[in-house]
């Protein structure tokens, strides 16, 4: 019999195992780092030792996954995505881009195409307050 943490483990990797099988850019799309726009305190609250993001991306399926890999912090960090990455991924912006999570159906968040990347502003980016061993993979569309 499995205690309510071991189910709640186990459902987690579940639907983890699923969304590899399931999504086209995480089983055969591309990658394209964020670390490298986010890191040495380019973004607020954003702490490269503990977190990482990146895009995984094909022509029909956009994701943004972000984890904080700390066990003990909490992060409220915004998450730069710079227009070379919205033109390499091949993300289609009419001024607003969508971000739905998938992995825990928790929320939708719209923002302007501009107010993912100000350059020398730490404050703009996607906001995401990361729990310790906590993962996002979001829908971007």
């Amino acid at each position: 019999m499995l205690s309510e943490e071991q189910k709640e483990l186990r459902s987690n990797y579940k639907n983890i195992l699923n969304l590899i099988t399931q999504s086209k850019a995480i089983s055969t799309g591309g990658y394209y780092d964020l670390q490298y726009v986010n890191r040495h305190h380019q973004s607020e609250g954003y702490d490269e030792r503990y977190l990482f993001s990146y895009i995984r991306h094909c022509a029909s399926e956009k994701l943004l996954i972000a984890v904080n890999f700390s066990k003990t912090t909490t992060f409220k960090a915004h998450i730069r995505i710079p227009p070379e990455a919205i033109r390499e991924t091949g993300m289609v912006s009419k001024g607003v881009i969508t971000f739905t999570d998938i992995l825990h159906g928790d929320f939708t968040v719209e923002k302007l195409t501009s107010a993912l990347y100000k350059e020398g502003d730490r404050l703009s980016g996607l906001v995401l307050e990361m729990a310790p061993l906590s993962s996002y993979v979001l829908r971007i569309h």
